[in-house]
């Protein structure tokens, strides 16, 4: 083929992109796009074949605007060929299989018509990233690829074959590469609708912000994410799973949504997502101190036969220690003041002394031992009396937990008043 044979085919190869999108004009419709070039009509026919052949594959490789990868999920429905004669052409569907290895998926059967506008009908499926090739049938183990794939003068393009074909099942590398030559075979596919089937999180706060990870199908070539109609940012997409942070949203449940070359993602009870009123913050700065959440645990313990009144909470609880775990909440930075009461027949006796610890701002813990003023408090019934006081003095309100001391040394008669 001539020079100007070249540039009639390339100037109806280029304006055909990789994914010539044909939308239906009903929304609910399948997408379906072409891969490879439109117009066949300049393309020469491939070698005759005898009765004795035998089978070469060829892949397109790199072809300026005509690579014939799919870019999603979907099903060859039909395709053209201009070839001679049909019934020894094949459509052959590969996968790159790394380090310039192919794998053999599934062929379209062999064609019918050759004349490049007629289609052949199919109902072959095809992954995101799966490769077409041409499949000839030929005693001719000599034929130029210029013969079977078209121009050789093309700049740009390039080829593998295989020799005998690439049938399903099997991998391999190319016994053969070239340049320079076009497909003169074309294919429809209609693109599978992206579906969800799970997300990690079913809800979140409407000042948005929560992390989601979607699970799904034929989710290749993301042109978007919303949740109702608010666009989401996404973090990480590919054909299974899409991360995305859920943006901004009045309260309410809506429909998270996945666009792709194939459409937006289906309706299902999978995809609604709930947007609850994000709490309202809480100014520590106004009012008095505040204590709340205080729990002693545990409830009974032994006391401590040395040591100060209160330590930091150790990281592990060792089995057999003695003391207790003051938790509480503050509003406010603040000093906590710990007076202990011992019970009596008919009330209760403050022991003499207490204890002090500073608090910030929200959660606290401390552990109190079973001494107050270098003494060990003997078994029995006693209270916590606890107050949080601030830097102006301000006081909380006294918040009160009963606790037992067991099996501990009796403190002396000094102890209490």
């Amino acid at each position: 083929m001539g020079g100007a044979r070249a540039a009639a085919r390339a100037a109806s190869i280029l304006p055909a992109a990789l994914a010539a999108i044909v939308a239906s004009a009903a929304p609910a419709a399948a997408v379906t796009i072409t891969l490879g070039p439109t117009d066949l009509s300049a393309s020469d026919p491939f070698a005759e074949c005898g009765p004795e052949c035998s089978t070469r594959t060829f892949v397109p490789t790199a072809v300026p605007g005509a690579m014939l990868v799919t870019p999603a999920d979907g099903t060859i429905t039909s395709w053209r060929v201009k070839g001679s004669p049909p019934n020894r052409l094949h459509l052959r569907v590969v996968r790159a299989a790394g380090g310039e290895r192919f794998h053999g998926v599934d062929t379209s059967g062999k064609g019918t018509v050759s004349d490049g506008s007629s289609s052949i009908p199919a109902a072959t499926g095809i992954k995101a990233g799966d490769q077409l090739g041409i499949e000839l049938e030929t005693d001719f183990p000599t034929a130029t690829p210029s013969a079977l794939l078209g121009d050789s003068t093309f700049p740009g393009a390039s080829w593998s074959g295989f020799t005998p074909g690439l049938p399903n099942g099997t991998t391999a590398g190319p016994s053969e590469t070239g340049a320079g030559s076009l497909p003169i075979f074309n294919a429809t596919v209609e693109l599978e609708k992206p579906q969800i089937v799970d997300m990690t999180s079913i809800s979140g706060p409407s000042s948005g912000g929560d992390i989601v990870v979607f699970t799904g199908q034929h989710l290749a070539v993301l042109t978007g994410m919303r949740f109702g109609a608010v666009p989401a940012q996404v973090l990480k997409a590919d054909n299974n799973q899409v991360i995305a942070v859920a943006p901004p949203h009045p309260p309410g449940t809506v429909e998270a949504v996945i666009e792709t070359a194939g459409g937006d993602s289906t309706a299902s009870l999978a995809d609604l997502y709930t947007y609850v009123p994000a709490p309202a913050p809480v100014d520590v700065s106004a009012g008095p101190p505040k204590l709340w959440r205080v729990n002693l645990r545990p409830r009974n313990f032994r006391a401590a036969g040395r040591g100060p009144s209160a330590r930091a909470v150790p990281r592990r609880r060792k089995a057999g220690r003695t003391g207790a775990t003051v938790s509480l909440r503050s509003a406010t930075a603040a000093r906590v003041r710990v007076v202990v009461q011992r019970r009596i027949r008919r009330g209760f006796r403050r022991v003499k002394g207490g204890v002090n610890r500073r608090a910030v701002a929200g959660q606290n813990a401390f552990r109190f031992t079973g001494r107050i003023r270098g003494r060990t408090l003997p078994a029995g019934r006693y209270r916590m009396l606890i107050r949080a006081i601030d830097a102006e003095g301000e006081r909380s309100r006294v918040v009160r937990r009963p606790f037992r001391i067991i099996g501990g040394r009796r403190a002396a008669s000094g102890g209490e008043r």
